[in-house]
């Protein structure tokens, strides 16, 4: 770890420590909400492969009221939804959006729907969703998805995000990856707090931990709450941290842990990434400020 990172690193934890400081939580109402994500690879599109993803998501301990998952097919949306209602007995709901394919999209939106998305499952009631396309191309795409789901936690609206950010040596995927997430914090931007975000972002914390990624509207859950490098790709052996969970910097979605789940294998080429938020029910929690923060 070179020195700057380790700067950075500390400024986090400082950060998470002046937001759990100002945030009452223990002694103001909290909900604990357990939530995974996963980039579950596309290169299986058989249905048995759908719902073992859901059973293997369902498998971890705590058991997720949340899952986010990357690389699903649209087709198997409605699978997913009934492999995780017929293992757990309750009821979950869900939302889908697709990305735009190589060479489809027109400047102003995506000429038709591609079979390939992102999707974010909730036990709690989904009241809205809705998503944007990240028209920033890379080998595969010619546009990513942003995705949003706003689900009731004890009465609290908590939005949930999700995308999958741009890879492979097209273009400049680094630039590219910039480019979206700073259109997907404008975007953000237009909805009610709290909010976490998930995804596959394909890139180490050197760019996703920095003003230039996620930063300063959103904190890594990792140096708050997680152990280890929390590295997620490629199974069986990691060198990469791809994966994440976010919560914004309004300190109403505190990370009290974080995990890689080692145990699906190497059922796909990424492992999943679990964490809790304890989700405050009114603003109550000091804002983290973060400013001119890079971790090189």
């Amino acid at each position: 770890m070179t020195f700057a990172r380790f700067v950075a690193l500390v400024s986090l934890l400082g950060l998470a420590g002046a937001a759990w400081a100002g945030s009452g939580v223990g002694a103001a109402s909290s909900t604990p909400l357990n939530v995974i994500t996963w980039n579950i690879k596309i290169a299986d599109n058989s249905e048995s492969h759908a719902r073992s993803a859901m059973d293997l998501l369902l498998a971890t301990t705590p058991q997720p009221e949340v899952v986010v998952i990357q690389e699903a097919y649209q087709q198997w949306f409605a699978t997913y939804i009934d492999e995780l209602q017929r293992k757990t007995g309750r009821t979950w709901q869900g939302a889908f959006a697709t990305h735009c394919a190589p060479g489809n999209w027109t400047g102003s939106g995506c000429s038709m729907q591609w079979y390939q998305g992102i999707a974010i499952f909730s036990t709690h009631a989904i009241t809205s969703s809705s998503s944007t396309l990240l028209p920033f191309p890379d080998c595969w795409t010619s546009a990513r998805a942003g995705l949003r789901a706003a689900i009731d936690v004890g009465g609290t609206a908590v939005q949930v995000f999700t995308t999958h950010l741009q890879t492979g040596s097209c273009t400049d995927v680094r630039q590219a990856r910039f480019n979206s997430m700073s259109l997907l914090k404008s975007w953000a931007g237009n909805y009610s707090r709290p909010q976490i975000v998930a995804g596959d972002f394909n890139a180490d914390m050197d760019q996703i931990d920095t003003t230039f990624g996620m930063l300063p509207n959103f904190a890594d859950t990792w140096p708050i709450a997680g152990s280890g490098r929390g590295f997620t790709a490629t199974p069986p052996n990691p060198t990469m941290k791809l994966d994440y969970w976010f919560s914004d910097a309004g300190g109403r979605a505190q990370p009290t842990s974080t995990a890689v789940v080692t145990s699906t294998g190497t059922a796909s080429d990424h492992y999943p990434v679990r964490a809790t938020f304890a989700i405050q029910s009114s603003a109550g929690g000091a804002p983290v400020v973060v400013t001119g923060l890079r971790i090189r």
